[in-house]
């Protein structure tokens, strides 16, 4: 996904004589925002002169705020008097007030997490820093992202792409003039992209900004920019002079750059990114009539009129009347019934694939906790036939005997051939299986549909046309977007149950 880049400028205690204020400004304003979005930090004293004062969509953006509001707060902020002056973003969790460079420590993690809740429900944006110290950073990489990992523990479900970007500041680099290079703040940035998509999801992480903080200046932005993990940056000294535009021009040409032909990601997840308690409670099944089920779920990916995402439901029953969509699902664990609104019974049990078209009714009775990923389609097409059935199929359906041989696939590497057997197809949606002997081939250029895949057996390495090659294997659930392009490298023989949508 191609992000917008974001640059902020930090002024932190400064300047000394508010008479100074025009000329820190008038840097600001000579920034081109067409393509970068940019904020400005003005100390809590100055934000009310600063408010008014830019017209080229600069956001002015308070250095802290508190957790409750208004009131008998000494020393403290509300968003609400932020509100009142025309502000919408907020700044948070900075190291010099997480405790940094020996001043008094003023926030904890939970504090920071009640600050973030109380922003976002009140219609806020914020900029959430994390960091750490260098005494952390001397231990590696993988301490480093340990430390990130607890400083977002309490944040990861309230980070939406939309409404937060994260500022990562290596704090030993802060005003010390030290920077990491371009090839370390990658692997952090990497790093702590993969800790949200493991956390909450590959979507979430795809979309989310991440700047960087550590003494970005004109000079080094340029080669900083060219880090497809880093988004922008957090400027703090260099704010303070008329470079800063130069920063924003840096990373704002290295965005154009990238906006070639696109190089979209696909969407991955583990097995145990749908354990049961990964999913969240959405409570009881409001319209049971047979014992008393509680559902979970989550989501991993949303598209254009597809959604994946995994769901649970404990012992009972339920009607459904008309689905609204087309429902696609590959069945982890447990048992049951589907039965058609004729009398029509149909059992499912672990490792079933079962289809229920858009316009089905009938329903469900669960005698063991199911747990299962779902692809739902919301598409126009109604087949009044095919509504009016559900379709189970067993795992014996897409044993490798049953599937059907599509000869030798043109490769670069190998002789892989491969194979295919088509379940059900109504309209946009396909479902069936799909294996392929070892070898390397790319895949189908800009992809015309979306296709979501369940890995029965084998190994490979999928690699995008960003040149990211992610390991799949047996459990594992996949996603490729419409306009996906890349490659194939099948290790170990290769079984998945797939369904393609026309979105």
């Amino acid at each position: 996904m191609a992000r917008r880049p974001i640059v902020g400028g930090n002024w932190k205690c400064n300047p000394k004589s508010k008479k100074d204020l025009d000329g820190l400004i008038a840097n600001i304003q000579a920034c081109d925002t067409s393509k970068c979005d940019v904020y400005v930090c003005p100390s809590m004293l100055h934000i009310d002169y600063c408010s008014d004062k830019f017209t080229n969509g600069a956001m002015v953006t308070p250095q802290n705020c508190n957790f409750t509001g208004c009131g008998a707060f000494t020393g403290e902020s509300a968003v609400e008097q932020m509100q009142d002056m025309g502000i919408t973003n907020v700044l948070i969790g900075h190291s010099e007030r997480r405790g940094e460079f020996n001043i008094t420590p003023m926030e904890t993690n939970s504090s920071l997490a009640d600050k973030l809740r109380y922003i976002l429900d009140a219609g806020m944006t914020c900029v959430f820093c994390i960091g750490e110290p260098k005494s952390i950073r001397e231990q590696g990489l993988q301490a480093v992202l340990l430390e990130m990992d607890k400083q977002l523990t309490l944040v990861y479900r309230m980070l939406d792409p939309e409404k937060v970007v994260i500022a990562y500041e290596p704090v030993w680099a802060i005003g010390t003039g030290l920077t990491a290079t371009p090839e370390d703040a990658q692997a952090t940035h990497a790093g702590i992209r993969k800790l949200i998509s493991d956390r909450v999801s590959p979507s979430v992480a795809d979309a989310i900004r991440i700047q960087y903080g550590g003494s970005a200046s004109a000079k080094n932005a340029p080669e900083l920019s060219k880090m497809p993990d880093i988004d922008g940056f957090l400027v703090g000294g260099a704010s303070l002079k008329p470079e800063f535009k130069e920063i924003v021009d840096a990373i704002s040409s290295a965005s154009a750059k990238s906006d070639g032909p696109a190089a979209l990601p696909f969407y991955w997840a583990p097995p145990m990114y749908f354990d049961s308690d990964k999913l969240e409670s959405k409570g009881p099944r409001g319209n049971a009539d047979k014992g008393s089920p509680s559902c979970s779920s989550r989501v991993l990916y949303k598209g254009k009129e597809c959604s994946v995402g995994g769901w649970a439901c404990t012992a009972g029953g339920f009607p459904v009347v008309n689905r609204p969509t087309t429902e696609i699902s590959y069945v982890l664990e447990g048992e049951g019934f589907l039965t058609d609104a004729d009398g029509t019974a149909h059992c499912f049990h672990a490792g079933d694939t079962v289809v229920l078209p858009k316009g089905w009714s009938g329903r469900w009775d669960v005698t063991k906790t199911i747990r299962k990923i779902w692809v739902v389609n919301n598409h126009p097409y109604v087949s009044l036939y095919d509504s009016r059935r559900a379709v189970v199929g067993s795992p014996q359906d897409f044993h490798w005997l049953k599937l059907g041989s599509l000869g030798k696939r043109s490769a670069d590497w190998g002789e892989p051939e491969h194979f295919n057997k088509q379940l059900w197809k109504v309209g946009p949606t396909n479902v069936g299986a799909w294996a392929c002997t070892a070898g390397g081939f790319l895949g189908t250029a800009n992809r015309p549909t979306t296709e979501f895949f369940y890995v029965l057996e084998g190994l490979c390495f999928l690699t995008g046309a960003d040149g990211i090659a992610r390991r799949v294997t047996a459990g594992d659930t996949v996603v490729l977007p419409k306009g996906w392009s890349g490659r194939w490298d099948i290790i170990e023989p290769i079984r998945k149950v797939w369904v393609i949508i026309s979105e």
